[in-house]
């Protein structure tokens, strides 16, 4: 009787730990479930967030000067960091060139990249485009210096306008190249446009006196 007993309670145990077992199973495919539930929702969103700023079109940042423009391209954040110093000191609107193809992040395919548009003289399709242009006086257009030249994209930007009777500002950044040998295709595809001399950028710091000499600022 004793031994019947005890083997019931011994039996009666093991189905209750059996049952916790099963219970604890369960709440915990309930919890992954709701955790993987709420991660493919962030991973959802995140995707669809990612897909929305890649095929952003860039648009006209607007200043307190609706007269210029500063349009530019940048690939490593140096010339946007140039162009957003001089809207500061202007007031002037901001356009960022941006082609339709984006260039690697691998610094050497860039390299051979541009080399490649530029012995064949291409003209990278762009994102985006100011919608009145004839509004602007003056356009400062910035961009790295590569292979001694603009970018391709910043000429496919020129003479995607009319900039006749325009002002055309440049300024470049570069740690070696001078910009002077870069104006003359400036010049080409800034058809109608007086092309100033430009300034190339090695310390922001030199943006407002270049601004004040060149009769920008006061």
């Amino acid at each position: 009787m004793n031994t019947t007993s005890t083997r019931s309670r011994g039996l009666l145990a093991l189905l209750l730990a059996l049952a916790m077992v099963l219970g604890l199973s369960a709440c915990g495919s309930t919890s992954g479930s709701s955790s993987n539930s709420s991660g493919s929702s962030t991973a959802s969103n995140d995707s669809g967030n990612n897909t929305g700023t890649s095929g952003d079109t860039p648009t006209v940042t607007k200043g307190s000067n609706g007269k210029a423009l500063i349009a530019y391209f940048s690939k490593t954040g140096t010339t946007q960091r140039a162009a957003e110093e001089i809207q500061k000191l202007t007031g002037a609107d901001m356009f960022r060139i941006e082609p339709v193809q984006a260039y690697p992040e691998e610094y050497q395919r860039t390299t051979e990249i541009a080399r490649d548009e530029l012995n064949q003289n291409a003209r990278p399709q762009v994102k985006g485009k100011v919608d009145d242009m004839a509004q602007y006086d003056t356009i400062f257009v910035g961009y790295p210096i590569w292979w001694m030249e603009p970018p391709m994209p910043v000429l496919t930007f020129l003479e995607s306008y009319d900039l006749n009777g325009k002002t055309v500002i440049p300024f470049a950044t570069s740690a070696s190249s001078g910009i002077d040998g870069t104006l003359d295709m400036l010049r080409s595809s800034a058809k109608g446009a007086s092309v100033t001399e430009g300034l190339r950028v090695t310390s922001n710091d030199e943006i407002q006196p270049w601004l004040q000499k060149i009769g920008v600022l006061k």
